[in-house]
């Protein structure tokens, strides 16, 4: 197994973690790890769309945006997800304020709801610039889209 520093791990200028020449980008939630790889940069998040205390995730959002969601579950969960994808993108991760972060004029966003074997539920983001495209072949391999 190689260490970091053999994948020529290192960031961008603008924060993004980069292993040799390409973009990547970790989230994990329940036990699972996603790491996605690409030329370009781009930001990914996962989200277990059984969480128990979502009133917490309220200090994420700009109250407007906390009254125009809750109490939908799915919907806040789909908008904490984005918004972590979105800093991931932009390299700043959470030093941003999440409750200040929306979707930028060049930013694309793209969300897919997931199921394991065991049935378990996610909420994948992907948010890159332009509207980059995505294949999610390998993905589809060890989940389902729903």
């Amino acid at each position: 197994m190689k260490d970091l520093t053999a994948l020529h791990f290192r960031k961008s200028s603008l924060g993004q973690p980069l292993i040799d020449e390409a973009f990547c980008s970790i989230s994990h939630a329940q036990g699972w790890v996603f790491v996605g790889i690409g030329s370009l940069p781009f930001g990914l998040d996962i989200e277990s769309m059984h969480q128990e205390h979502i009133e917490a995730l309220e200090l994420g959002f700009a109250p407007a945006e906390w009254r125009a969601i809750y109490p939908d579950k799915e919907g806040i969960l789909c908008q904490f997800s984005a918004k972590e994808a979105i800093s991931k993108l932009r390299g700043s991760g959470f030093t941003q304020e999440p409750n200040t972060i929306v979707l930028g004029e060049n930013e694309h966003m793209e969300q897919r709801k997931i199921e394991t074997a065991s049935s378990e539920r996610f909420i994948l983001s992907l948010c890159s610039m332009h509207g980059a495209l995505w294949d999610f072949e390998k993905l589809s391999k060890i989940v389902k889209f729903v």
